[in-house]
């Protein structure tokens, strides 16, 4: 009898997934696209891949405030 398959992640396949060509990527990608048309909602795929703890998150106090460092370029020019 056949051993189970190892589940694999997401970092798992990526270094593979890095090495295909151009072409074989965006082909990969629709396929993996076309494959998650089972999650129908934000809702479903949440519940299904809750997102991790460092995801929105920053060790800067208020990295992502207006009056934080580096947003001068994003104004309108005027």
């Amino acid at each position: 009898m056949a051993e189970p398959a190892e589940k694999l992640s997401a970092d798992d396949l990526w270094p593979i997934a890095k090495k295909l060509p151009r072409e074989e990527q965006l082909q990969l990608a629709r396929l993996l696209l076309r494959g998650s048309d089972a999650v129908r909602s934000d809702e479903e795929a949440y519940a299904a891949q809750p997102p991790t703890a460092g995801e929105f998150s920053s060790d800067d106090e208020d990295a992502l405030g207006w009056e934080a460092e580096g947003w001068e370029e994003f104004y309108a020019k005027g």
